[in-house]
């Protein structure tokens, strides 16, 4: 099953726990180092040889051959998964937009770059962790959770390999529009008017006025912008943030930039907000918006969750993207008592209720805990 990514596109990130280096953001971290323990890079490692040579790394030149021999590739487990049950992979997606041919093992060169800045971000939303907000290492100590140093990408790495070819860039963070990397990041590319951008944002910040000018002489621009349901129930997940802010900021941009070819809200799923996902989507589709769902696969993933919990959820949300994500449940006590912990430290912390935010929710964990079901 061939892909048009791991030939013209590199994932980049800072983490040094975390590969360092991968042909796109599904390419499963876990796989590549159970499959080459010795041999996948970290972004240390990476740094020392530059992206050039790292390009044809024995992990990514391995991944190449195994596609072209139509072998099955761990790390692009996600797509497999996605495409099985009839969804639009990443594969899928990107082999449309980039055709090739003649291809042999070796990196053909650099069409499309995702890099995340830092670690920069100004909320504190509960299924994320230090590693992508620093503002999150507080909780995490206290959670019991690894607390991540802060990190930011070294942007002179870009000059190690060569960016004329490039045609879409993807930034992530942290929050991009908080990183002081930003404008550097942009200051990369000879001709902004030849490259799209994707952003990843959590629309709590609209940029500077220098940033904006950049911005609006870009090729396209495409917002992927992350929001959580409606109202508290968002604002409860994305800790920081306020669901009238976001969508205030929303309409902002979208008057801002005239180079817009897609604008989507992505929306998380978890314990935390399930219960919420019918009355999330009709809002969304009421005042116009596309939404995308992602489902929670962390320590506040239903996949961990009781019968009862599944039970309550499709009363109300009965629908085949929800009974898929159940699909995946298995429910494990320990971690179900972590996420009851975990609403207990995190409240205490901010110092709210469950209740106040999501108070269906509240009652039912208050009623099954009276009767002692977990």
């Amino acid at each position: 099953m061939i892909c048009s990514l791991p030939w013209v596109h590199l994932s980049l990130q800072a983490r040094d726990d975390a590969v360092g280096i991968r042909p796109c953001c599904w390419y499963l971290h876990s796989s590549v180092k159970k499959e080459f323990p010795n041999q996948w890079l970290t972004y240390n490692d990476v740094k020392r040889i530059g992206l050039t040579e790292a390009s044809n790394s024995q992990v990514l030149k391995k991944t190449r051959q195994d596609m072209l021999a139509g072998k099955h590739v761990s790390g692009c487990q996600s797509c497999y998964d996605s495409e099985k049950i009839g969804n639009f992979s990443m594969r899928q997606n990107f082999n449309s937009k980039f055709k090739l041919d003649n291809l042999t093992e070796d990196f053909l060169h650099l069409k499309y770059i995702e890099i995340s800045l830092d670690n920069i971000c100004n909320l504190e939303c509960k299924m994320c962790s230090s590693g992508f907000s620093t503002k999150l290492k507080k909780r995490d100590e206290l959670v019991g959770y690894d607390v991540s140093p802060t990190l930011a990408y070294d942007l002179d790495l870009l000059d190690t390999i060569n960016l004329d070819n490039v045609e879409l860039v993807k930034v992530l963070g942290g929050e991009p529009f908080a990183s002081k990397n930003h404008e550097k990041l942009l200051d990369k590319f000879q001709d902004l008017s030849k490259i799209s951008f994707i952003y990843n944002t959590n629309c709590t910040i609209i940029p500077t006025d220098n940033i904006i000018k950049k911005m609006q002489s870009m090729k396209g621009l495409h917002f992927i912008i992350s929001c959580d349901s409606i109202y508290k129930y968002n604002d409860y997940q994305r800790w920081g943030s306020k669901f009238k802010d976001i969508i205030a900021n929303a309409i902002t941009l979208k008057k801002t930039f005239s180079n817009i070819n897609h604008f989507m809200f992505l929306n998380v799923y978890s314990l935390l907000n399930l219960n919420t996902y019918n009355i999330s989507k009709k809002w969304f589709s009421k005042n116009g918006f596309k939404t995308s769902s992602e489902w929670e696969r962390g320590e506040l993933s239903a996949w961990h969750a009781p019968q009862w919990y599944e039970d309550w959820i499709l009363e109300e949300n009965d629908c085949d993207e929800v009974r898929n994500y159940f699909s995946y449940r298995q429910y494990n006590e320990n971690k179900w008592k972590q996420f009851l912990k975990f609403i207990n430290i995190t409240d205490k912390l901010y110092n709210t209720k469950l209740k106040d935010y999501n108070p269906e929710l509240a009652r039912k964990l208050e009623i099954h805990e009276s009767k002692g079901i977990i």
